[in-house]
């Protein structure tokens, strides 16, 4: 422990809550964040997020990471009062002052407490999970619909901010990067390669409503793709290109650049399809191109396409997702 989690342990926040210990978490290196136990008189665990003031080289950058801190606040509050099931919950915020003369601000966020993410939850080779990895991925488009339905769009969706739950249960977590529709101040949107959609890697805004939210369609397909085949869809996407046409070489518009982009991804979806569980093949693989389209104005369920629904609605790949669930669970107990 160094002198800030001396400082932080031990102390009673608001709600009865009492910081215990570290958690550690894998966080990036320029994250300005630092994660903790907390308990109640009941014994009750939640995770506390704390945004550490002194991580900052200049009073500009400590104003944004405080900003950005509130932000989330808000947000998370907002889906608490709207009753977001599958959305992790916040219990309490607050900060903690330091004795003067230094009078620093630790503000913090309490949350429901989840186990892990699913990052560290998956393990990939043990074919048996794919019920439970079915289960959560339902839980996970039941979250981006509601957020969806309530104008918020996630922007940072990927396996590190899937939350599961002690009763195996999962939850969209990390909501700093939301954007909300029609607020002064909004999230920016993550650039994590991984899970991002092709025309945001060329260069494109996603500067409405819509285009967010087909930003957030495409990686969760993405997050799809990798946890049925095991296949990084973008880490295949950019190896199979040609290094010209590359996002990183690339100097023209997205939409110049789309035909070498489809025609990339067709070998790589052929490649994703070939490592698919047997069982139910052709949905997963349907739903996965759907998911994934290079092109955002095709992206998405075909019904919805036609207008029957949302456009980049998730409440057909929420049933499909129960649906795979149910048989993966009746499969496996035939099986014994």
């Amino acid at each position: 422990m160094d002198e800030i989690d001396e400082f932080l342990i031990r102390k009673t926040l608001n709600g009865g809550w009492t910081i215990t210990e570290p958690r550690h978490v894998q966080r990036d290196a320029s994250s300005a964040n630092r994660s903790y136990v907390a308990r109640n008189a009941n014994g009750d665990k939640a995770f506390v997020k704390v945004l550490d003031p002194r991580a900052n080289n200049s009073l500009e950058e400590a104003q944004e990471q405080l900003s950005q801190f509130i932000y989330e606040k808000d947000v998370v509050g907002k889906c608490g009062l709207r009753n977001m099931k599958r959305v992790i919950r916040g219990l309490e915020y607050g900060d903690i002052r330091t004795p003067a003369p230094f009078s620093l601000s630790f503000h913090y966020l309490i949350f429901e407490w989840a186990e892990s993410d699913l990052r560290s939850q998956i393990n990939l080779d043990e074919r048996a999970h794919l019920a439970v990895i079915y289960r959560w991925l339902h839980h996970v488009a039941g979250g981006l619909r509601t957020l969806h339905h309530n104008e918020i769009v996630h922007q940072d969706v990927k396996p590190a901010n899937v939350l599961v739950m002690e009763n195996r249960t999962a939850k969209v977590g990390d909501l700093g990067h939301a954007y909300q529709h029609g607020e002064p101040r909004s999230g920016i949107l993550a650039r994590d390669p991984a899970y991002l959609a092709p025309e945001i890697l060329y260069g494109r805004a996603a500067d409405t409503l819509d285009s967010r939210r087909a930003v957030d369609m495409y990686a969760f397909g993405g997050m799809v793709c990798f946890l049925a085949s095991g296949l990084s869809l973008n880490a295949a996407l950019g190896t199979e290109l040609a290094h010209m046409h590359h996002w990183s070489i690339w100097r023209g518009s997205f939409e110049d650049a789309l035909i070498y982009v489809r025609r990339a991804h067709e070998v790589v979806i052929e490649k994703v399809i070939a490592e698919l569980p047997a069982l139910n093949k052709d949905r997963l693989s349907n739903a996965i191109r759907e998911l994934c389209d290079p092109d955002p104005t095709v992206r998405g369920h075909p019904a919805n396409l036609q207008g029957s629904g949302a456009r980049f609605g998730f409440d057909r790949y929420e049933s499909l997702f129960d649906l795979l669930a149910r048989h993966e669970e009746l499969e496996r107990r035939r099986a014994n």
